[in-house]
């Protein structure tokens, strides 16, 4: 599964950076990745100039990625993540929207120099929590992985959720834009955060974000 998100985030910011400069690819990435693992620019639906946001977690890259999981744990009369209910906290996809974040993370990275390099594997070693060795010879933890999946659990609303889901299962059914995602189903083998400063602005209601959305079109939100 790993693999399969590791690559189809490959492809997927690929298609993004389709028609941009190397400056303008360095500028995009530069405000992709502003801020924390606590809030990405790429995390947001949509940021209006005047910095509000909508739609926590559900930009098209996200649920672009993310449907690879949905699609890779659909079985035939019930789509993925089976048994996905947003009403019950245990049935969150928290695990695989955590590798689904650090596996973007680890696109973008690779084009922070307005030219695609290519990272190393996507691989735990890589992208887990780890011990770093600092100048002083004192190890200090990296909290890579714990800090998404605290903010995850943390975070994320139930109604959030659901149209997470939703989102990225819309995603798996409608037709790519060219250059076409391609799925590699054959190949799939924290510290205390305060999350205060997360606002999205849509309405916390039962109704649908923007009919206008498109988890399939491209948007670039604006770094806040």
């Amino acid at each position: 599964m790993t693999h399969a998100l590791g690559a189809g985030a490959i492809r997927i910011v690929g298609d993004e950076m389709a028609g941009k400069t190397p400056a303008e690819i360095k500028a995009y990435v530069e405000a992709q990745m502003a801020g924390d693992d606590n809030e990405r620019a790429f995390y947001w639906r949509t940021v209006d100039e005047l910095g509000n946001k909508q739609g926590f977690l559900q930009s098209v890259v996200i649920l672009r990625v993310f449907a690879i999981f949905v699609a890779a744990t659909s079985c035939p009369g019930e789509p993925g993540p089976i048994g996905f209910d947003f009403k019950a906290p245990q049935t969150y996809p928290v695990g695989a929207m955590t590798y689904a974040i650090q596996a973007i993370k680890r696109a973008y990275s690779a084009y922070l120099t307005g030219e695609f390099k290519a990272p190393g594997d996507f691989s735990k070693a890589n992208f887990e929590d780890r011990m770093f060795n600092v100048v002083d010879g004192v190890n200090k933890p990296l909290f890579r992985t714990s800090t998404i999946d605290k903010l995850l659990r943390g975070a994320v609303t139930a109604k959030q959720w659901r149209r997470i889901v939703d989102g990225a299962r819309k995603a798996v059914k409608a037709p790519q834009e060219k250059p076409a995602v391609v799925f590699d189903l054959d190949e799939m083998s924290a510290p205390v955060a305060d999350y205060s400063k997360i606002m999205d602005n849509d309405p916390d209601t039962d109704e649908e974000p923007d009919a206008s959305f498109n988890p399939t079109s491209p948007v670039e939100p604006t770094a806040a």
